[in-house]
């Protein structure tokens, strides 16, 4: 049994009716009876799933704190997309196969986040351990604005080294400028989104 599995308060998520409540939209009639009897439908579905999806996300992440949240995650849009179920593979296949999607995007979003912080350097000091919380997400959206701002030859530089982990010297080769050259324009991108940044901040 793994650690996350044998944590004491791993039965303690939220009931399926709370987790879907803000996705279902006023009915009546036959639609009211359908949507309740897939609500019916989803909440066995959540509590016989419900560990197993836990489980495969915390083997892929390796921690606790955000693995109830993909997991809720996982079953709200299986439930937002439930007419796209066709009975073709087993209701577990299909819901690992939506969590290893999210997962997949939440570890890309974190990447992003981490080379972000790689490029602004002390602006992002704050931010030591990896967050993924909203204000995280708003000063990742503004970092990708301010990089679109910049001139094109340092955004190529920034994207080459900054956002796909190329070593400068390869980067400088693959844009057939002398290395040095590739420094001084990161150098320059990086005083420029500091700059940005720094007023966004003041700004808010």
């Amino acid at each position: 049994m793994s650690g996350f599995a044998a944590h004491e308060d791993w039965r303690a998520h939220q009931p399926f009716a709370t987790l879907i409540a803000g996705s279902l939209a006023p009915v009546g009639g036959r639609a009211a009876d359908q949507c309740a009897a897939d609500v019916r439908r989803f909440v066995a579905i959540y509590e016989q799933h419900y560990r197993r999806i836990a489980s495969h996300i915390y083997r892929r992440l390796g921690e606790r704190d955000h693995t109830e949240e993909l997991t809720a995650e996982v079953f709200l849009r299986a439930f937002r997309n439930r007419s796209h179920f066709r009975g073709d593979v087993p209701v577990v296949s299909w819901l690992l196969g939506i969590a290893t999607n999210i997962v997949c995007r939440f570890l890309r979003r974190r990447l992003l986040e981490r080379r972000a912080q790689q490029l602004l350097g002390p602006l992002s000091a704050k931010h030591s351990e990896p967050d993924c919380s909203a204000d995280a997400s708003d000063e990742l959206r503004r970092t990708r604005a301010a990089i679109d701002e910049l001139p094109m030859t340092q955004q190529a530089v920034v994207s080459l080294h900054c956002l796909d982990g190329v070593a400068l010297k390869e980067a400088a080769r693959m844009l057939g400028i002398a290395e040095g050259t590739a420094k001084s324009r990161l150098s320059r991108a990086r005083q420029a989104l500091r700059q940005a940044l720094a007023g966004g901040h003041r700004d808010g």
